[in-house]
């Protein structure tokens, strides 16, 4: 089944075309001449960056989630249970001279 596989590749190249199409978008309509209050291209200026602002915090919040993932990962064994850590109380070492 690597149906998908081809979704999820098609999903990435449609987020990188709108990525960099709204970003293109900013930097040619940086300095237009705004007719006031009104103006339809200062609102679609605002959505572009609204829009790159959240797959910005989509992006941070994937990566934070991934990188917790990764360290519960980390401290389990192969069954999924949990490894406690070796320290001397558990290896009931005696530090007494």
């Amino acid at each position: 089944m690597t149906r998908p596989k081809h979704e999820a590749a098609l999903l990435a190249l449609l987020l990188a075309f709108v990525m960099l199409f709204s970003v293109l978008y900013i930097a040619l309509e940086a300095d237009h001449d705004c007719c006031g209050d009104d103006c339809v291209i200062c609102a679609q200026l605002q959505v572009c960056g609204n829009l790159l602002k959240t797959i910005l915090i989509a992006a941070l919040l994937l990566s934070a989630a991934r990188c917790l993932y990764a360290s519960v990962r980390a401290s389990s064994d192969d069954n999924g249970c949990f490894v406690r850590p070796l320290t001397l109380t558990v290896l009931k070492v005696k530090l007494s001279d």
